[in-house]
């Protein structure tokens, strides 16, 4: 995989389980002096990724609590993700006010209840999916040397 083609993490393995592994993600140096790093990864984050995500488990029992690791995602897998969480829901939120407004003469009041109502069902209904779209996202794991 192309160092462009990816999304590049430092982390520290926390546990590892019998199928899961919890990493405690890092910051780079970079992010000191960057002004939206309150955006991006705190650096007390972790994530817990099942064995099913990984796309390489063989050297997993090599790995122990303390080892430095790399996290690698594919970018169009990044991409899947952002479309699903925040493109999708603005496009509803502008179809729906639009709709509700012009073609329904609904009040504005009511329009947005509408429309919030609306991006409520999505995210619940995307949550009842959650597992199904984990499945689908595979991390690389690669130990620093």
């Amino acid at each position: 995989m192309n160092k462009f083609d990816c999304i590049d993490k430092s982390g520290i393995i926390n546990k590892i389980d019998d199928n899961t592994i919890t990493i405690q993600l890092l910051t780079s140096e970079a992010c000191g002096t960057c002004r939206i790093k309150t955006f991006c990864i705190k650096e007390n984050d972790f994530i817990n990724l099942k064995y099913d995500n990984i796309v390489d488990t063989s050297f997993l029992r090599s790995l122990k609590n303390g080892d430095k690791v790399r996290l690698i995602v594919s970018k169009k897998h990044a991409y899947k993700a952002l479309f699903y969480a925040y493109l999708i829901p603005t496009f509803l939120i502008i179809a729906l006010l639009i709709l509700s407004i012009n073609v329904f003469h609904i009040k504005d009041l009511f329009a947005g209840f509408f429309v919030i109502f609306f991006v409520i069902l999505y995210y619940v209904i995307l949550s009842l999916f959650k597992n199904k779209l984990k499945e689908k996202i595979k991390i690389t794991i690669k130990k620093y040397n």
